[in-house]
């Protein structure tokens, strides 16, 4: 069976939810981007402008702290990357995981957007450098899972 063939019989053998269910989690989904916003924001900035922020701090105290004051401009020069990198290349990866991975439909996305923010979130008050994109990638495979046949019992 080729790759297409694969994922046309993947989204053919999925669960179907009524319409009236996946348009209300087309609206919560707003909510859980919100969220997943957040959480990129918070842990995925910080993961990435870290090592720039060390030594920008042992550069400008002559000393190596467990703690520095992080410049604005960095934490601008952070998220301006991860966004221009999400509008240029992102593109490919996004289409990979919501179509070659697993049926997306509002209601799956609902679930793997809240499920990794949540994840993402306490990672982050705990001090834990997590990647929001694995987090992602492991909420779909999970959301993905539940579509195996014999996996959900009535």
């Amino acid at each position: 069976m080729a790759e297409g063939d694969e994922t046309r019989a993947m989204h053919d053998d999925a669960e179907k939810f009524p319409a009236k269910t996946e348009k209300l989690f087309s609206y919560l989904q707003v909510v859980s981007a919100a969220f997943d916003s957040l959480a990129h924001g918070a842990n995925d900035v910080a993961n990435s402008v870290g090592p720039l922020a060390a030594i920008v701090g042992i550069h400008q105290t002559a000393k190596v702290d467990s703690k520095v004051e992080v410049p604005i401009w960095i934490l601008v020069m952070g998220g301006a990357g991860i966004s221009i990198g999400l509008l240029t290349y992102g593109y490919n990866v996004i289409k990979s995981i919501g179509i070659k991975l697993a049926k997306i439909t509002p209601s799956r996305g609902f679930s793997i957007e809240m499920g990794s923010s949540i994840v993402v979130i306490i990672g982050s008050n705990l001090g834990i450098p997590l990647s929001t994109t694995h987090c992602q990638v492991g909420a779909t495979v999970g959301v993905g899972m539940c579509e195996i046949r014999g996996a959900a019992t009535a």
